[in-house]
């Protein structure tokens, strides 16, 4: 509500007796009075959420305002105030874009990093494991003591040392498994998260915060969020095999940004799970209405709600809606929504138990405060819901371009370049009111007497003739009637001005991350624009190391705890982290690619293969392939597969020895052994000796595991 308003006559006037003016300091102190009259008539737990509502709402409106700005900066628009002083002065009100140019440069280059088209920005690892379970412990010393027994039994000498060793060895072995299963679970588990993320619309709210990221103070991604959706499925009829499409209700994770103009954080808070956060949003009855029968949502408040919303009331009650909607380029109004959505507050934050009894949720301990999420609407509380999270976590994420330490609002790119955008505007305003005031000469006319009554002096063109009267008051008539002269054209002065303001833009996001060909020195070599890529990734790699830890690596960490909590699935579960790779990702994936062909070239001899291995060799190329989109499974073959052709060369390889050694002992060519070999085996020959079999210390075959301990 704005301050200011007043009736055109007197204050008080017999006009308008009934208008005055009103502070908005008398119009804080009127709603605080309003609210806690409210506070004595509501619910305990609807005054509760409102008191808390109230200070986040008070707290957050010079960020509000800021917000704001930072909005009307990368769209173009001059700040009201700023806006009615030109009008005032009658100057230009041109707007150069430079803020939304650096904007749009920066979102496009984090986008390419974070959203790549062949992979993901983050990963999921296995946790060490450096202690071994109790049970595996146990099952491992009566392995060793089983081992040991046998050895007694055929006269081996058994020491200390020797028992110490093996039980060394089992538990080496026991982690190397563990950590092959844990792999293999973290492979299925991100597998699992990919696709929750995909249909979750996890691709689309993440570009779309991007926008709030690099603009305004920071960017909010909700989710998980669990939400009943029915959608369209086809099944065969395996009868006559026919196709029909049905309807089919299924729980989905979803995704979704929110504005920072509706994130209200508790006055002091530091990040999303700090004191309490308010959401506001705008929902459609029909959603509201849907919610009906949902566990720990109201019937009858939500029809009460409905009630009051059909009497044109629970929205658009925020004093910067209008100015939103304007921004957002909505053609609604303050008064008039056209889209008849209710304003709600969706609460997370501690409630004491008391409070949560008397509404008529369960609690152990009416003392105790526990999270919640409640969501208010006028005067109630339609639904609300524990906080089942592990870690009390709240599913919300935050992350701002420049984080301030200690503070729950960052900086964007608005913000860090408005002195420069600022300067860069008046430049150029004074460059196109000194462009149209020297464009032409200026007139002065002496004797306004002399000029006829239908001359029109302000009509200028070529070879006008201009009539003048004699001089009325006598002079000597040799001052001419109308003079002409030339205003000094600044335009080169202030366009310096203006290119070393929009140069110092450049320290923040250089002109050559969108295209911009014109770049002196180093720019001018690819070499040397290699060099200028990555300075800038470095300055820029913090920034996107916030958007890392902020965002990404806290979603997938939330999506990871449902799965756990409730994905049946238990070849998909484990000990698991996640790990981003935004800031990783900076490094240029060309200089990646080089350092692999070079690496690929420089291994490429009979010293370093006998090193790696083609198991070795078969994971480079791999990876190779996968830079270069290529179809991995169609060149490379899979670890099974290169396993069993190591063990064919292995075999070749010692029959081959085996050969050379008879021939040398039979003193003959071994081609000439091979041959006679062949002729004496028929045509049934066989061409590899089977692999010797393993036999224990009782000269039995072992079966599966290895179980001698000693030789």
């Amino acid at each position: 509500m704005q301050a200011g308003l007043q009736a055109p006559g007197a204050v008080g006037s017999a006009s308008k007796p009934y208008m005055r003016f009103i502070s908005n300091k008398e119009l804080d102190e009127k709603a605080a009075a309003m609210t806690n009259q409210q506070a004595d008539i509501e619910p305990p737990l609807t005054a509760h959420i409102r008191r808390a509502w109230e200070q986040a709402r008070r707290a957050k409106e010079t960020i509000q305002r800021e917000i704001l700005q930072d909005y009307r900066q990368r769209k173009g628009d001059y700040d009201p105030d700023v806006l009615a002083k030109i009008k005032e002065q009658g100057g230009s009100d041109i707007y150069m874009m430079l803020t939304a140019n650096k904007c749009r440069s920066l979102e496009a280059w984090i986008n390419d990093v974070m959203l790549p088209a062949d992979d993901k920005a983050w990963e999921l690892e296995a946790t060490p494991i450096v202690d071994i379970p109790p049970p595996l412990e146990e099952k491992i010393q009566m392995q060793v003591m089983f081992e040991a027994q046998q050895a007694f039994a055929t006269n081996q000498v058994v020491d200390r040392e020797m028992i110490v060793a093996r039980m060394e060895e089992l538990r080496e072995k026991v982690k190397e498994r563990a950590k092959e299963l844990a792999d293999d679970a973290a492979n299925k588990m991100e597998d699992q998260i990919e696709d929750d993320l995909t249909e979750g619309g996890w691709d689309d709210a993440f570009s779309q915060i991007l926008f709030d990221f690099v603009t305004t103070k920071a960017c909010f991604i909700h989710g998980p969020i669990m939400r009943k959706r029915v959608e369209l499925k086809w099944q065969q009829d395996f009868t006559t095999g026919h196709w029909k499409p049905e309807m089919v209700e299924v729980i989905k994770k979803e995704y979704e940004r929110r504005s920072p103009l509706d994130i209200y954080p508790s006055p002091g808070a530091e990040d999303i799970d700090d004191g309490f956060l308010f959401d506001h949003q705008r929902i459609q009855p029909s959603d509201l209405y849907a919610l009906v029968g949902t566990p720990g949502f109201k019937e009858d408040k939500i029809k009460a709600v409905l009630d009051e919303h059909q009497a044109g009331g629970l929205m658009g009650w925020l004093w910067h809606d209008q100015e939103r909607a304007r921004i957002e380029q909505k053609d609604t109004s303050l008064f008039d929504n056209a889209e008849r959505r209710i304003d709600t507050l969706v609460y997370n934050g501690p409630i004491p138990g008391k409070l949560l009894a008397e509404w008529g949720q369960e609690v152990e301990d009416p003392y105790q405060e526990i999270e919640v999420q409640a969501w208010l609407i006028g005067r109630h509380v339609v639904g609300l819901r524990m906080n089942n999270n592990p870690g009390s976590k709240r599913p919300y994420s935050k992350a701002s371009l420049e984080q301030t330490p200690g503070a729950f609002w960052g900086n964007g790119l608005a913000y860090i370049l408005r002195d420069i955008s600022q300067m860069c505007n008046a430049a150029a305003r004074a460059i196109s009111n000194n462009a149209g005031i020297s464009s032409g000469p200026q007139v002065v006319i002496n004797d306004t007497s002399r000029i006829p009554d239908n001359e029109d002096v302000t009509n200028m063109y070529p070879w006008k003739i201009w009539q003048f009267g004699p001089d009325k008051q006598g002079g000597s008539g040799h001052r001419p009637p109308i003079e002409f002269f030339q205003p000094n054209s600044m335009t080169s002065e202030l366009m310096a001005i203006y290119d070393k303001f929009s140069g110092m833009a450049d320290e923040f996001v250089p002109s050559y991350f969108n295209g911009n060909q014109d770049i002196g020195g180093a720019g001018r070599t690819a070499s040397g624009l290699s060099m200028l890529m990555s300075q800038a990734t470095k300055t820029v790699k913090h920034a996107i190391s916030n958007l890392d830890r902020g965002v990404v690596r806290r979603v997938v960490h939330m999506t990871y705890l449902l799965e756990m909590l409730f994905n049946p699935d238990p070849s998909i579960k484990g000990d698991l982290m996640a790990v981003p790779r935004g800031a990783v990702s900076l490094l240029a994936k060309e200089q990646q690619q080089v350092r692999r062909a070079e690496f690929l070239n420089s291994t490429a001899n009979q010293f370093d293969m006998e090193i790696m291995g083609l198991a070795g060799r078969a994971t480079i190329l791999r990876e190779s392939a996968r830079s270069l989109d290529l179809p991995i499974d169609e060149i490379v073959p899979d670890k099974e597969s290169m396993e069993s052709m190591a063990l064919q060369n292995q075999v070749q390889q010692q029959v081959q020895q085996v050969i050379e050694t008879l021939a040398q002992a039979l003193g003959v060519n071994p081609e000439v052994l091979l041959q006679m070999l062949g002729q004496a085996s028929g045509p049934q020959a066989v061409q590899q000796p089977q692999q010797p079999q393993t036999l224990d210390a009782a000269g039995s075959p072992v079966a599966g595991q290895d179980m001698r301990l000693f030789n």
